[in-house]
């Protein structure tokens, strides 16, 4: 009876600290003013708080130490602030609690980041601040370099621009957490299950039927959550079953599911965390990024489609029973959302202003639909669901903060970019390919944001040597981060979506990672500057129309298939690379491989139709 009661007033206190941190963050976000270190210091503080709370809740009867720990955290926003008046009255000189405190800190951020996503970011956070603090003497050559002291160390990671609460908490306290509570209104008002249903009676009617409309469905949910794997838990529980009682194998409805919800991360309007990184990082507006990445997303959603559309192909499927109709009203918060969103970024408001007004515009709009009426009971669920999710990121971010920060305070982030571009020895592809494979590894263990901000620091400079734009730049590398979700062998879309298929994972990932070429090769796009319109919007179309070209031969050669038939082998070799040299950076390369790869697509056609008719004469 003591226990359950605790419980319910450990629920109600954790309930009111949730409400008390969505109104700090509408606050600020509209008419408040706070200075960014104050601000910055109560979001990752707060995040840490309930990051703790939440895991207490959800660990049974050892509630109670996890609670101690979260009200621990949660005078580290209130030490921040008032220790920095003080700090100012001794003429910026720290004593010793301090230090103590930014060490804890310290330690509690990487404490937090190995129970939320894994413990390698944990360990590049130690090891920065151990290179930092006592290894830097001991290395050879480039890598070396004097040291930085405790004292200069704790300050900066506590005060500074590059600590704990600097430009990346910045990022997180302003857009990704707004966002995120947007998401996550949309969702309790009913909008990812209209478009989830609405989708998958459009794309019933595709080629691929069921395994289409799993697609459509995916992409439609991802535009609003702005995560993969989030993506494939959502959307997976209704598509994956779907598509195994149509008849399609395990593997291949995982493997959907994965590359399909990989469009969660860069599909606009709400794209991933790391956009808004990229938009602040390259001092560009976040409506600019998500304008320039509908038609990036709009080829990887082709991407996807034509190669689900070819493998059904190979397999026997049959319909299956769709919505018998579908609530069109259902979809009026995600509409007014999005028409605010859109309307306020275009009168000119910031982005973090904008997404306010959305949140208040399906507020509005789920008192229409009665089923999905957000009242006082389900704000409080929105609340602590916003405050669930942006707590991982925030933390994730506070920890990468570590890295990027020893990075600048070192100097080493130019330096490890210089030794990159000389192993690459200037080659542009050999640079692309390593991030591709840095991101890859990064990826294995790292959380999507934290591995693009880590390769960017990295490796980013490097690519400011061959006179790209920084934001060209940035949105390879984003898109690159990507990868690890669905290339073997830790694909951790395709794993979560193995485990509701139950399937083995391995195969599910070796799928997922032939459907998303798209993520492998768009990516070059951006290096060009056509796709981005950088030449102009006939460029831009020409550009479009040749990488579809490019995507479909690369999607039949790898699955040896054409609308009309099979592919022989010894044209699959030849389709596969004139499609690869599509995307090259080279004009006089590319556009030649593009005509060459249409005549391959004709004569592949023609010839599978032609075999086609023979057999059934």
């Amino acid at each position: 009876m003591a226990r359950s009661t605790g419980r319910a007033i450990a629920s109600a206190i954790i309930a009111l600290a949730a409400l008390a941190y969505a109104a700090f963050h509408l606050w600020f976000a509209t008419f408040g003013t706070l200075a960014d270190s104050w601000r910055n210091a109560i979001h990752v503080g707060g995040a840490i708080a309930m990051f703790f709370a939440l895991r207490g809740m959800e660990s049974g009867r050892r509630m109670l130490p996890w609670l101690i720990i979260a009200a621990l955290c949660a005078a580290i926003p209130v030490y921040a602030v008032v220790m920095e008046q003080a700090l100012y009255a001794r003429n910026d000189r720290m004593i010793p609690a301090d230090m103590w405190v930014s060490g804890a800190v310290l330690l509690i951020v990487l404490w937090a980041a190995g129970l939320a996503g894994g413990w390698v970011l944990t360990g590049l956070g130690l090891l920065a601040a151990a290179y930092a603090l006592w290894l830097g003497p001991y290395l050879p050559g480039g890598w070396g370099f004097r040291g930085i002291s405790t004292y200069t160390f704790t300050y900066r990671m506590l005060w500074g621009g590059e600590g704990y609460f600097g430009f990346l908490a910045s990022i997180s306290a302003t857009y990704i957490y707004l966002f995120v509570l947007l998401g996550v209104t949309l969702l309790a008002a009913g909008s990812g299950n209209f478009l989830v249903q609405a989708s998958l009676r459009l794309g019933a009617r595709l080629p691929g039927g069921p395994a289409q409309a799993a697609v459509m469905g995916s992409a439609a949910m991802g535009s609003v959550s702005g995560t993969s794997i989030g993506n494939v838990m959502a959307t997976g529980s209704v598509t994956i079953p779907m598509m195994i009682r149509a008849g399609y194998r395990r593997p291949f409805a995982a493997g959907v599911e994965a590359s399909a919800s990989n469009i969660g991360q860069i599909a606009p309007p709400v794209m991933g965390a790391g956009a808004f990184i990229l938009a602040a990082w390259t001092q560009t507006p976040y409506a600019t990024v998500a304008l320039l990445s509908i038609l990036p997303a709009m080829l990887y959603f082709y991407s996807v489609f034509i190669g689900v559309a070819l493998d059904a192909r190979k397999q026997d499927w049959k319909p299956v029973e769709m919505p018998a109709r579908i609530v069109w009203r259902d979809g009026l918060p995600f509409a007014m959302a999005m028409a605010a969103l859109i309307s306020l970024l275009v009168i000119g408001y910031t982005p973090v202003f904008a997404c306010c007004g959305a949140i208040l515009a399906a507020l509005l709009a789920s008192w229409v639909t009665p089923a999905n009426r957000i009242g006082p009971r389900a704000l409080v669920t929105i609340a602590v669901e916003a405050a669930r999710g942006a707590a991982v990121t925030a933390i994730m971010l506070a920890s990468a903060n570590i890295v990027v920060g020893v990075l600048t305070m070192t100097g080493k982030g130019i330096t490890f970019a210089a030794l990159i571009f000389d192993a690459a020895q200037g080659n542009l592809y050999l640079m692309v390919l390593a991030v591709l494979l840095i991101s890859l590894i990064l990826g294995m263990g790292l959380p999507i944001t934290a591995s693009y901000v880590i390769v960017a620091v990295v490796v980013g400079t490097g690519f400011q040597e061959f006179g790209l734009p920084l934001l060209a730049i940035h949105l390879m590398i984003y898109w690159y981060s990507q990868d690890s979700t669905v290339t073997p062998p830790v694909a951790l879309s395709a794993f979560a979506a193995a485990g509701i298929a139950r399937t083995p994972p391995f195969p599910a990932s070796l799928i997922a990672f032939r459907l998303s070429k798209g993520l492998y090769a768009i990516p070059l796009l951006f290096l060009s500057g056509d796709i981005l319109f950088q030449n102009g919007p006939m460029a831009a179309a020409l550009a479009f129309a040749g990488a579809v070209v490019g995507l479909t031969g690369i999607a039949m050669a790898l699955s040896l298939r054409c609308l009309s038939g099979r592919v022989p082998v010894w044209m699959a070799v030849p389709l596969f690379l004139s499609s690869a040299a599509t995307f090259l950076l080279e004009r006089d390369i590319a556009v030649p491989a593009i005509a060459v790869t249409m005549g391959l697509i004709a004569l592949v056609e023609l010839g599978a139709r032609r075999k086609h008719r023979v057999e059934s004469v």
